[in-house]
Protein backbone atom coordinates (compact mmCIF):
# COMPACT_ATOMS: atom_id res chain seq x y z
CA UNK A 1 0.00 0.00 0.00
CA UNK A 2 1.42 3.50 -0.73
CA UNK A 3 0.96 6.72 0.01
CA UNK A 4 0.26 9.65 -2.48
CA UNK A 5 1.29 13.11 -1.59
CA UNK A 6 0.25 16.11 -3.71
CA UNK A 7 1.20 19.77 -2.84
CA UNK A 8 0.51 22.76 -5.03
CA UNK A 9 4.67 24.15 -4.75
CA UNK A 10 7.80 22.77 -4.52
CA UNK A 11 7.83 25.31 -1.02
CA UNK A 12 5.19 22.69 -0.01
CA UNK A 13 6.34 19.72 -0.83
CA UNK A 14 10.32 20.10 0.96
CA UNK A 15 8.92 19.18 4.87
CA UNK A 16 8.15 15.82 3.20
CA UNK A 17 11.22 15.24 1.32
CA UNK A 18 13.24 15.82 4.51
CA UNK A 19 11.82 12.74 6.28
CA UNK A 20 11.72 10.79 3.29
CA UNK A 21 14.19 7.54 3.17
CA UNK A 22 15.33 5.17 0.53
CA UNK A 23 14.17 7.81 -2.15
CA UNK A 24 14.18 7.44 -6.15
CA UNK A 25 12.73 9.94 -8.30
CA UNK A 26 10.44 8.92 -11.46
CA UNK A 27 9.08 11.45 -13.90
CA UNK A 28 5.49 10.62 -15.20
CA UNK A 29 3.19 13.15 -17.42
CA UNK A 30 5.69 15.94 -17.05
CA UNK A 31 5.28 15.79 -13.24
CA UNK A 32 8.59 14.27 -10.66
CA UNK A 33 7.51 11.64 -8.45
CA UNK A 34 9.84 11.12 -5.59
CA UNK A 35 9.09 7.05 -4.11
CA UNK A 36 10.26 6.26 -0.82
CA UNK A 37 9.70 5.68 2.46
CA UNK A 38 8.18 7.88 5.28
CA UNK A 39 8.01 5.92 8.54
CA UNK A 40 8.58 2.68 7.01
CA UNK A 41 5.05 3.45 4.86
CA UNK A 42 5.69 3.33 1.33
CA UNK A 43 4.94 7.12 -0.15
CA UNK A 44 4.96 8.54 -3.50
CA UNK A 45 4.90 12.36 -3.61
CA UNK A 46 5.07 15.33 -5.80
CA UNK A 47 4.55 18.99 -6.63
CA UNK A 48 0.87 19.17 -9.14
CA UNK A 49 1.21 22.91 -9.43
CA UNK A 50 -1.79 25.33 -8.71
CA UNK A 51 -5.21 24.89 -9.45
CA UNK A 52 -7.57 22.43 -9.12
CA UNK A 53 -7.48 21.00 -12.55
CA UNK A 54 -3.67 20.39 -12.10
CA UNK A 55 -4.41 18.62 -8.39
CA UNK A 56 -7.00 16.60 -10.03
CA UNK A 57 -4.14 15.45 -13.01
CA UNK A 58 -1.75 15.05 -10.45
CA UNK A 59 -4.12 12.79 -7.68
CA UNK A 60 -5.53 10.72 -11.09
CA UNK A 61 -2.17 9.86 -12.13
CA UNK A 62 -0.68 9.00 -8.30
CA UNK A 63 -3.63 6.77 -8.59
CA UNK A 64 -3.38 4.91 -11.35
CA UNK A 65 0.53 4.55 -11.96
CA UNK A 66 1.26 4.05 -8.23
CA UNK A 67 -1.65 2.82 -7.00
CA UNK A 68 -1.60 4.68 -3.74
CA UNK A 69 -4.72 3.80 -1.33
CA UNK A 70 -4.49 6.65 0.25
CA UNK A 71 -3.75 10.46 -1.00
CA UNK A 72 -3.08 13.49 1.20
CA UNK A 73 -3.55 16.75 -0.47
CA UNK A 74 -0.46 18.88 1.61
CA UNK A 75 0.02 23.22 1.29
CA UNK A 76 -2.14 26.43 2.14
CA UNK A 77 -5.53 25.30 0.52
CA UNK A 78 -5.83 28.79 -0.53
CA UNK A 79 -5.75 30.44 2.83
CA UNK A 80 -9.23 28.70 4.01
CA UNK A 81 -9.57 31.68 6.24
CA UNK A 82 -7.53 34.29 8.01
CA UNK A 83 -7.93 32.86 11.13
CA UNK A 84 -5.19 29.81 9.84
CA UNK A 85 -1.43 30.38 10.21
CA UNK A 86 1.26 28.90 8.99
CA UNK A 87 1.96 25.23 9.84
CA UNK A 88 -1.99 25.15 11.14
CA UNK A 89 -3.08 21.81 10.10
CA UNK A 90 -6.72 21.48 8.52
CA UNK A 91 -8.59 18.01 8.47
CA UNK A 92 -11.40 18.14 5.96
CA UNK A 93 -14.26 16.04 6.76
CA UNK A 94 -15.88 16.50 3.70
CA UNK A 95 -16.23 18.77 0.63
CA UNK A 96 -18.01 19.86 -1.92
CA UNK A 97 -17.45 20.98 -5.44
CA UNK A 98 -17.89 24.74 -5.01
CA UNK A 99 -18.24 25.66 -8.68
CA UNK A 100 -20.45 23.01 -10.14
CA UNK A 101 -24.66 22.99 -9.91
CA UNK A 102 -25.86 20.70 -7.16
CA UNK A 103 -28.08 18.92 -9.50
CA UNK A 104 -25.47 18.45 -12.02
CA UNK A 105 -23.79 16.58 -9.40
CA UNK A 106 -26.65 14.56 -8.01
CA UNK A 107 -28.84 14.09 -11.41
CA UNK A 108 -25.94 13.23 -13.50
CA UNK A 109 -23.23 11.10 -13.85
CA UNK A 110 -22.00 9.51 -11.19
CA UNK A 111 -25.30 10.43 -9.40
CA UNK A 112 -24.24 10.63 -5.81
CA UNK A 113 -26.46 11.30 -3.43
CA UNK A 114 -25.52 14.55 -1.90
CA UNK A 115 -23.09 17.22 -2.97
CA UNK A 116 -21.25 16.19 -0.09
CA UNK A 117 -18.17 13.91 -0.43
CA UNK A 118 -16.93 12.54 3.22
CA UNK A 119 -12.99 11.99 3.93
CA UNK A 120 -12.30 8.57 5.34
CA UNK A 121 -12.93 8.96 9.10
CA UNK A 122 -9.55 6.66 10.06
CA UNK A 123 -7.23 9.55 7.69
CA UNK A 124 -9.04 12.24 9.48
CA UNK A 125 -8.25 10.78 12.24
CA UNK A 126 -4.45 10.04 11.81
CA UNK A 127 -3.85 13.03 10.24
CA UNK A 128 -4.98 14.75 13.83
CA UNK A 129 -3.18 12.47 15.67
CA UNK A 130 0.18 13.23 13.36
CA UNK A 131 -0.71 16.73 13.81
CA UNK A 132 -0.75 16.78 17.34
CA UNK A 133 1.82 15.04 17.00
CA UNK A 134 4.78 16.42 14.78
CA UNK A 135 3.43 19.93 14.51
CA UNK A 136 4.01 23.27 16.46
CA UNK A 137 0.53 24.80 16.17
CA UNK A 138 -3.00 24.00 16.19
CA UNK A 139 -5.50 20.65 14.16
CA UNK A 140 -8.72 21.89 13.30
CA UNK A 141 -11.03 19.42 11.90
CA UNK A 142 -13.16 21.33 9.01
CA UNK A 143 -16.80 19.99 9.77
CA UNK A 144 -18.80 22.67 7.37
Amino acid sequence: MTTGIICASDDELAPFLSFMEEFSVVRKSMLKIYRGKIAGRSVAALYGGVGKINAAAATQMLADKFRCDAIINAGTAGALSDALKPFDTVAVVKTTCYDADEDLITQYHPFLPSVWLGADKKLVERAEKAAQTFLPRKCISARL
